[in-house]
């Protein structure tokens, strides 16, 4: 092949990926290597922003999922596990009222969990995750997943209701959750 057509060729492919990428909206979150965790590391290091996480049942895949990534530590500050409801008033401060009336997997509890990481590590980003992979001993339905992003102390919760054993359950959170900050970020979301 000629340089000229390969040259062509990959013009062509640069704008049918752009074409794809502008048609697809904010469902196509890379290309090649990227991930959604390194996706969410490099909008954090454009904004010159940090990062924080605060993990329930997802026991800190966040926080490996964002540690994979080459480089992350200029963004990303820690995560807080707190799988018991007593780490997440000790360590998070989470009020044990909230806990008591609207019980661990919330909306209530993963929005403080988010906020009160936040504040934590000192960051201007948190992601939260609360829920119930199974089998559930204190009667939560499996599956239920609550995901809190707090940015710059503007919050949002998603309640997911995610299929699955409890590898995939937390497996499939731990996507989401990745999934949500993305979209955050990318929005500019709190500015």
């Amino acid at each position: 092949m000629t340089t000229e057509l390969l040259s062509d060729l990959g013009d062509r492919l640069d704008q049918g990926v752009a074409h794809d990428r502008s048609e697809g909206g904010d469902v196509i979150f890379g290309l090649d290597d990227d991930t959604l965790a390194s996706v969410c590391i490099d909008r954090l290091r454009q904004a010159n922003w940090k990062l924080a996480a605060a993990e329930s049942m997802t026991g800190g895949l966040i926080g490996a999922a964002l540690t994979s990534v080459p480089g992350s530590s200029d963004v990303f500050l820690g995560s807080a596990v707190t799988y018991a409801s007593d780490s997440k008033v000790r360590i998070l401060k989470v009020d044990p009222s909230i806990i008591e009336q609207h019980g661990p997997v919330s909306s209530q509890v993963t929005q403080m969990m988010a906020a009160n990481s936040r504040a934590l590590f000192n960051a201007d980003v948190a992601v939260a995750v609360t829920g119930s992979a199974g089998p559930s001993a204190q009667g939560d339905e499996v599956g239920e997943v609550f995901i809190a992003t707090d940015v710059r102390g503007a919050s949002d919760v998603v309640r997911l209701h995610l299929s699955g054993d409890r590898n995939e359950v937390r497996a499939r959170a731990t996507a989401h959750a990745l999934d949500i900050l993305r979209r955050r970020l990318l929005a500019g979301w709190g500015r």
